[in-house]
């Protein structure tokens, strides 16, 4: 793969990734879920919501939690896969750089799939922004949603997974080629 991102960029990502990450888990998302009485957002339903789940959901939400959703919580979730995506995709090109052959390949691959999983997160913020700006939500619309949010959320696990069985190839490679005492 031919497109190199820095140490310094695949670094500040994911800090600033990590610090709106925790922002959304610290404090839009406790805020959304007491608006909506207990119940989780759209964007923490990794197997995806009904039709009928979403409209409760919506309902629950009323027009001061939509508003915040739209106002906070997406602001925010239009960062953050850009930001996600960048580390993702660096990391993965930085160790496929170092690797061969079958592995060398599988983490170019899981590279250009991270840029999938970025592209599904934004369907699924603005399938979500349709539906809190929805009076009455449509059923096509809330299962659209309800695959863009299984569709990243599978995608972007996968990718995690390669990357972490790559970091831990890399240091484990790295260790065994240091010299012994």
């Amino acid at each position: 793969m031919s497109i190199s991102v820095s140490r310094i960029t695949i670094l500040g990502s994911f800090l600033l990734a990590a610090a709106i990450y925790l922002t959304m888990v610290l404090f839009t998302l406790p805020q959304i879920a007491q608006f909506a009485n207990g119940a989780m957002a759209f964007d923490m339903r990794p197997s995806g919501y009904s039709v009928q789940e979403a409209k409760h959901f919506l309902i629950s939400l009323g027009q001061e939690g939509r508003q915040f959703y739209l106002s906070q919580q997406l602001l925010l979730d239009v960062f953050y896969p850009a930001l996600l995506g960048v580390f993702l995709f660096g990391s993965l090109n930085k160790l496929a750089s170092l690797a061969s052959g079958t592995w060398r390949m599988v983490l170019i691959g899981a590279a250009i799939i991270s840029i999938l999983a970025i592209g599904l997160d934004y369907a699924e913020n603005i399938s979500i922004a349709m539906m809190l700006l929805s009076a009455d939500v449509q059923a096509g619309l809330v299962q659209t949603a309800s695959f863009f949010t299984i569709a990243k959320s599978v995608i972007t696990t996968a990718v995690f997974v390669v990357l972490l069985i790559g970091a831990i190839n890399q240091v484990l490679a790295v260790r065994l080629r240091e010299p012994r005492l």
